[in-house]
């Protein structure tokens, strides 16, 4: 009888050690599986970030290709239709497809665009053509990306939108979300609206 009961007694034992080990192993999983999903956001962030400072890069050099002599005839200028918002994020195109912005507008180049690696271009379509690839470059990635320009006018008493020795300033956002409610700092100048949630990259251009 004593050692029925005794056997009994270190059966029910072991079964309760291997649910404590059980809850223990599951914990442990969960925590694991959070780091993972961690990381992944930590690295999409970083490859977000990479992909747009090459698109700024590679803009920058085409709004320095295009730079003209001002008015003034002592600093360079880029022409105004780089300073037309229309031209950024496709919104002189239309699609209907519904597919991303990159299938829609840049897999087979727009007909109502003039394609200056086999035309001679104007000034306008110059600017038109350099915008629409470097957006195509920015959305090719991350389709929620918006490529911008700023200018920070040095004389707003001229008639040019952005005189020379102003600053420019790129922009690529994209949307950022938080991670498990985590405070979050966000620029300014990435956000400068109330409720905006945006990621950046900047850079500053000087002719």
């Amino acid at each position: 009888m004593g050692s029925e009961h005794s056997s009994k007694h270190q059966l029910g034992i072991g079964m309760v050690e291997v649910l404590v080990t059980m809850v223990i192993l599951a914990l442990g999983l969960l925590g694991v599986t959070s780091l993972q999903f961690a990381a992944a956001k930590h690295n999409s962030d970083a490859l977000a970030r990479a992909q747009a400072v090459l698109a700024l890069e590679q803009f920058a050099e085409r709004l320095r290709s295009a730079a003209i002599v001002g008015s003034t005839g002592d600093a360079l200028v880029l022409p105004e239709a780089y300073f037309d918002f229309d031209l950024y994020q496709f919104s002189n195109l239309s699609c209907s497809t519904g597919e991303s912005p990159y299938e829609c507008f840049c897999t087979v180049f727009p007909a109502s665009l003039t394609n200056c690696h086999s035309t001679i271009c104007n000034l306008t379509q110059t600017a038109s053509f350099d915008i629409y690839q470097a957006t195509c470059q920015t959305v090719q990635h991350n389709p929620a990306a918006e490529l911008s320009i700023q200018c920070i006018d040095n004389d707003e008493t001229d008639s040019v939108t952005c005189s020379g020795g102003s600053r420019h300033i790129l922009m690529i956002r994209w949307p950022s979300q938080t991670w498990r409610n985590q405070t979050q700092f966000l620029s300014a100048m990435c956000n400068p609206n109330v409720g905006d949630q945006y990621a950046c990259v900047t850079q500053e251009v000087f002719f």
